[in-house]
């Protein structure tokens, strides 16, 4: 029966047959109590009459006086009883009438007791139960008004405690979508608030700069060739922030779909050294590549060679003279290991250094603090992992490790 899954209900079932037992144990014992008590008063007063007969009439025997003690009742007349004063309506034996009176009022408290326990037993189930249907509405009512702070620690089986339970897992999943949502608004806020911090300086610059080879229509050709380099060059590098502000947003959004592609990280890493080579000539840094293991991963490459390269680059910008590139392999990791000698990180700014938009205190005017945090992103979307060692004054290394399945 689908209602004996209730628990409470189960316990008050159990007790009413219990309670009918225990009721009709006393009534049967009572009864035979009553019976033992009326057998005995019977059989007293029938041996005074035989005690009484024999004494007057010694010559009855005792087998006529047993025939008429076991005479067939019908055959009792009560016109007898009534020559000697005795009324139907009387007991013979006014004994037992006080014993009568005292079973009958047993049994009535008996029953009593037994229906007045149960009606209370009943009460309370109703009542804590009303209290419970009470609770929830009001937790409803507190869930429909976003208060998501409930705790439910009733540990009771019973459907309403299992109801109680899944409303806390639905209060558990608002109140987490609800922190969600706050986060991801304070975020969009944030984002767009760095963005247009960002895109805010080299729009005033280029506008400056426009202005400038507006109004003035006789300004020297070396004078206007460097202010169109540097509208050019601003434009680039807000081009460039644009492009990786919609990357990282497709790799949090995860619409990204990254190759499972067999990568020759030696090669890669060649690439990427020949695609900035003029940037270091120019910076007059040198690049060591030592990439003596011949190591093949599994990975996006075109993705994972942006990541890597916008760190070699973050080295070249602050190294002083060299950026060692290092890659290594073991039969738990590949390692790509890039370290300059510049001027390092403070212990201030290493914890941030992977932050958006974060630029640390030795960064260059240009740094927008875009790269390093979409690097991160690409590594560890393709089972990797980076890190960053650095000391102030004597340079920094950064850490690619690619985690073998």
């Amino acid at each position: 029966m689908s209602i004996l899954n209730n628990k409470k209900t189960r316990l008050l079932f159990i007790f009413c047959i219990i309670s009918t037992f225990i009721s009709v144990f006393l009534c049967f014992g009572i009864v035979n109590f009553q019976n033992k008590v009326y057998n005995k008063k019977v059989n007293i007063v029938i041996a005074n009459i035989v005690e009484e007969i024999k004494n007057k009439y010694p010559n009855v025997s005792e087998e006529e006086v047993l025939d008429i003690l076991n005479a067939d009742i019908n055959k009792y007349n009560d016109s007898i009883l009534s020559q000697y004063g005795f009324d139907e309506n009387i007991s013979s034996v006014h004994e037992l009438e006080k014993y009568n009176k005292i079973f009958l009022i047993a049994i009535m408290l008996v029953v009593f007791v037994s229906d007045a326990a149960l009606i209370y037993i009943i009460y309370l189930y109703i009542l804590n139960r009303k209290k419970n249907i009470d609770n929830l509405i009001t937790y409803v009512d507190n869930i429909n008004n976003k208060n998501y702070t409930l705790e439910i620690e009733d540990n009771v089986e019973d459907e309403l405690n299992s109801l109680k339970n899944e409303l806390y897992k639905l209060t558990v999943m608002l109140k987490s979508r609800t922190d969600d949502s706050l986060k991801e608004k304070e975020m969009v806020y944030n984002l767009v608030s760095d963005i247009s911090h960002q895109l805010k300086t080299p729009l005033t610059s280029i506008q400056i700069l426009l202005d400038n080879l507006n109004e003035s229509k006789n300004m020297d050709e070396a004078t206007r060739n460097r202010f169109i380099f540097e509208v050019s060059r601003k434009a680039e590098s807000m081009n460039w922030l644009i492009k990786s502000l919609l990357k990282l947003s497709k790799i949090d959004a995860k619409a990204v779909e990254f190759k499972d592609e067999n990568v020759n990280l030696n090669s890669m890493l060649e690439e990427i050294v020949n695609n900035l080579e003029i940037m270091a000539e120019v910076k007059n840094i040198s690049i060591k590549l030592n990439t003596k293991e011949n190591v093949n991963v599994v990975l996006d490459f075109a993705w994972n060679k942006e990541a890597i390269q916008n760190i070699v680059k973050n080295a070249i910008e602050h190294s002083k003279s060299t950026v060692k590139i290092t890659l290594s392999d073991n039969k738990v990791y590949s390692k790509i290991e890039i370290e300059d000698n510049g001027e390092g990180i403070s212990k201030k700014d290493i914890k941030h250094i992977f932050d958006r938009f974060y630029k640390s205190s030795n960064a260059s005017e240009d740094s927008i603090g875009i790269g390093l945090a979409l690097s991160k992103s690409i590594i560890e979307k393709q089972n990797g992992y980076i890190g960053v060692e650095s000391k102030e004054g004597i340079g920094t290394k950064f850490v690619i490790k690619y985690i073998k399945n």
